[in-house]
């Protein structure tokens, strides 16, 4: 039997498959050196970019991964949300399973969010926009893959949170530039990664800085 993985992106959950997988030849592996999609952020852009490190005690794995991104969400940047009123704020998240989690806690929470996933019907989808815009809401939650397939230029995106790196390192400068459309001072961007993330990571802030951000003492970096 033969078995055939074909994707445009290297990722934990490829690589894991393949590596299961028994080969009586072996097998080769090349790495690309990516210099990072930040830098097509445009210079129009004034907003802080705040990269939030998880501890790798708490990222064994996708699972734990998955729960310790959730606990952080809930713990550090919810509370801050909803005690500073933040409105404006666009949150995307990676997969779809992470969004019924988050759906889930936001619901608990009693928030003001609204949601943008492949699921939405169109009439969800106009809603939500016009919300996010007319500000009658404090969260949009979008998932990756809605994006992928929509690439809608948002209005009235003020705040944009990454639940995780992009796996599409495009995404970032494309939803980062939105920024660009209001030009409101104190604009700001938080994404919160871990050592899984590390093949999203580089995409986005190139491989040798991904391997600092990885690697070193500090968990917060920032970029302006």
């Amino acid at each position: 039997r033969q078995t055939i993985v074909l994707s445009g992106l290297a990722t934990p959950e490829g690589n894991a498959l393949v590596g299961r997988a028994l080969n009586v030849r072996g097998a080769v592996k090349t790495e690309f050196t990516h210099r990072g999609s930040i830098r097509r952020v445009l210079e129009t852009v004034h907003a802080r970019q705040v990269f939030h490190r998880l501890g790798d005690g708490a990222c064994g794995s996708l699972a734990e991964a998955d729960q310790a991104r959730l606990a952080y969400f809930r713990d550090r940047l919810l509370p801050r949300l909803l005690a500073t009123g933040q409105t404006h704020t666009l949150v995307l998240v990676p997969s779809y399973l992470q969004f019924v989690q988050l759906r889930s806690l936001l619901n608990r929470e009693e928030a003001s969010w609204q949601e943008c996933t492949e699921y939405s019907s169109v009439t969800q989808v106009s809603h939500a926009r016009s919300s996010l815009f007319h500000g009658r809401c404090d969260l949009l939650v979008m998932t990756e893959r809605f994006h992928y397939y929509h690439r809608f230029r948002l209005r009235g995106v003020r705040h944009i949170i990454f639940y995780g790196p992009p796996a599409f390192g495009s995404f970032y400068p494309e939803l980062v530039n939105l920024l660009s459309l209001g030009r409101e001072a104190g604009a700001t961007v938080t994404v919160v990664y871990c050592r899984l993330d590390r093949l999203a990571l580089a995409r986005v802030v190139g491989s040798a800085r991904a391997e600092r951000m990885l690697t070193g003492d500090r968990a917060v970096h920032l970029f302006a």
